[in-house]
Parts: structure tokens; sequence; C-alpha cells
């Protein structure tokens, strides 16, 4: 017995965006992909969403960081901090950094 509830044409017209966006969360992903698997109409809007939003991840320009920024970066982590705990926390802020710029 399915016991999930049934999503309409209009509540997934309502977050379709979202969804290709990967910006829905369990359960309620499942619950629109379940609804597109058996609507045609619904299936093409997720797939028109989805080569938008590839489509546009190619427009974005791919820009190196200066020559020498990662080793400045983990330079002054490992200077700036001599706490566990606020070395780790910079240590997150400038792994994320680095991970945004590549």
């Amino acid at each position: 017995m399915n016991t999930s509830p049934t999503i309409s044409c209009d509540q997934f017209d309502e977050q379709a965006e979202d969804l290709a966006l990967g910006h829905i969360d369990e359960p309620q992903r499942s619950q629109l992909l379940a609804h597109a698997s058996t609507c045609p109409p619904c299936q093409s809007l997720l797939e028109g969403l989805g080569t938008v939003a590839d489509r546009l991840l190619l427009l974005a320009p791919q820009l190196e960081p200066p020559a020498g920024f990662e080793s400045r970066a983990l330079a002054r982590v490992n200077t700036t901090t001599t706490s566990g705990t606020a070395r780790f926390r910079v240590s997150l802020w400038a792994a994320a950094a680095i991970a945004l710029i590549i």
C-alpha cells in the first residue's frame, strides 16, 4: 500500500525549479520524482529545467585563483591560530574558500 501523499501537477509546477536545482529534501523529492515519472508533462518540464540549469553552469566563467593563493591561504591558517578549536574553524573556512575557487 502506498502511503505517500499524491502530488498534483500544480504542486509539482510550484516546486519544479527547486527540484531541478537540487534544493528539495526527502521525502518531498521522492514524491515529486514519482509524480514526474508517471506524468509526461511534468517530466518534460523537469527535463527542460534540468537542461537550462546545466547550460547556465557552462556559461559561468571558470577563473583560476591568483598564483600562490592556495599556499598563502594555507600558510596563513597555520600561523594565524594557535588554539585547536580556532584552528579547526579557520581551516574549515580556508577549505571552503579553496573548494569554491577550484
